[in-house]
């Protein structure tokens, strides 16, 4: 082999020198001497796989960067609960002002109550406030929500992980503890913290602190109320939830043109209010018969006031001209009429009776005494039959039940949990006074306060609704 090579160069040397001056160095011999090393260079010399070995890699550097970018970045959104900042409002008896106080979302219902009873300045008392929560994203129509137990914590973190998410992180969500005036006025006149009040103020029952059944009927009774209600909510919730289309997070039920409503918390809520009340009409499954509910329903139900026999109703009575809405839930189907007085068709005089023998349209046997007064039948009695008179003004009882089922937001409002009007009845069984002209007589929202011992928002709004509905029976009773 070593020799037909040689053989090979000496040829070319000869060639070479022939076509090239003898004192020139034969240049051409190294090129040619490389054409067959190439034959046997090895694959990784070759300079053009070098060359396009080269740009590949710093694409793939480039990559890595983008993909260690990306990462940073959802590093930065995930929080973990325990770096979620949770921020409380709570009120406090030293002032009128609200205390921030710092929580983090791993915080636990009772880590919450310790901190909100310190701030309070109720911690070492026995009675401890009912709580409701309000986010400040919401709005002043949406009711504040109850704080009572583990589940409503929960729910509440959950509220405000919602609201964070649609605010994208552009508006901080606080939480705001809700207590009632009566205990933050009673706190402050445990710790010797209230000032003298002027003569006309009038302030509400003043609660035992020390001990934890106070003995108030109206605290106690709003204490059961609101965990009854929310009780009911719950389970409202959970039965509306189980729409396939809606899914079990939206509480849905379709109305009478077969759309699907999703309730709002309005609607909820009073229908909780309604279900706590309790009554046949209202069920989980039939909503309260009003306004607020009226997508459920072809017509609101006015029959109820109606005869059976199918004789044409006579003139508005005062159960119809307090509203269209029929009463439900254990109230007199006949409107403020005692339970054994039905409705007549038509006052007296429009249809002849004999005794003995009534018709459609007189009153019954047991009513016949009161043929010769000049007030009409339909108007109630606040006294027995047996009593021989009748007062044409709505019982106390029988109005404030009406008014609660009219007015669901003076149930919810979220400045006073105590706000139902129907606690207050057995304060006026107490003066004696049965009937709304007695309510009336006071004058005053004031002296409603001060004899009722009512808020003064529930004794503004009963003696507005007291003023019209005295003015209604005078108009009708003229005419």
């Amino acid at each position: 082999m070593n020799y037909r090579v040689a053989q090979r160069r000496s040829r070319r040397s000869s060639r070479t020198s022939k076509t090239t001056p003898s004192t020139s160095t034969p240049q051409p011999l190294e090129p040619e001497a490389s054409a067959d090393d190439k034959i046997n260079l090895p694959v990784d010399l070759d300079s053009n796989d070098l060359g396009d070995a080269t740009p590949p890699a710093k694409v793939s550097g480039k990559r890595k960067k983008q993909v260690k970018g990306k990462s940073k970045k959802a590093e930065e959104v995930i929080v973990e609960p325990e770096d979620h900042i949770l921020v409380l409002m709570i009120p406090q008896a030293t002032s009128d002002e609200l205390q921030r106080e710092k929580l983090t979302h791993a915080s636990t219902y009772d880590e919450a109550l310790v901190i909100i009873h310190e701030t309070l300045g109720c911690a070492d008392l026995k009675l401890k406030p009912a709580l409701r929560f309000k986010l400040s994203s919401w709005t002043a129509k949406v009711p504040a929500l109850n704080l009572g137990k583990v589940s409503d914590w929960d729910g509440c973190l959950d509220d405000v992980s919602a609201a964070e998410k649609h605010s994208k992180g552009k508006q901080p969500v606080s939480v705001t503890i809700l207590v009632t005036e009566q205990y933050m006025l009673s706190l402050r006149t445990k710790l010797n913290l209230v000032k003298g009040a002027g003569k006309k103020k009038s302030k509400p029952v003043i609660l035992d602190l020390e001990h934890a059944g106070s003995g108030d009927d109206d605290f106690d009774e709003g204490l059961g109320t609101m965990a009854d209600e929310a009780n009911k909510l719950e389970k409202l919730e959970k039965h509306l939830g189980n729409c396939q289309r809606c899914g079990p997070s939206k509480s849905c039920k379709i109305t009478t043109s077969g759309q699907h409503h999703t309730l709002t918390n309005q609607q909820k809520a009073a229908w909780a209010k309604c279900l706590s009340l309790g009554g046949a009409r209202v069920t989980y499954d039939t909503p309260p018969r009003n306004e607020l509910f009226a997508m459920f329903f072809k017509s609101l139900d006015t029959a109820s006031a109606v005869p059976a026999s199918g004789n044409p109703p006579g003139p508005a009575t005062i159960a119809s001209g307090f509203g269209a809405i029929p009463p439900y839930m254990g109230i007199n189907p006949y409107g403020f009429m005692p339970w054994g007085y039905p409705a007549p068709a038509a006052p007296f005089s429009q249809v002849p009776s004999t005794p003995g023998t009534p018709t459609p349209g007189s009153a019954p046997a047991h009513m016949s005494h009161a043929s010769s007064t000049t007030l009409p039948p339909a108007f109630p009695s606040s006294d027995p039959p047996e009593a021989g008179s009748f007062n044409p003004y709505p019982e106390i009882t029988d109005f404030l039940k009406r008014l609660d089922i009219l007015e669901p937001r003076y149930g919810l409002h979220p400045e006073s949990l105590l706000r139902k009007l129907i606690r207050y009845v057995d304060k006026f069984d107490e003066l004696d006074l049965y009937t709304i002209d007695a309510i009336a007589a006071l004058k005053t929202p004031e002296k409603i306060m001060e004899v009722a011992g009512l808020t003064f928002g529930n004794a503004k709004f009963l003696f507005a609704q007291v003023k019209r509905e005295v003015r209604k029976v005078k108009e009708q009773i003229a005419a």
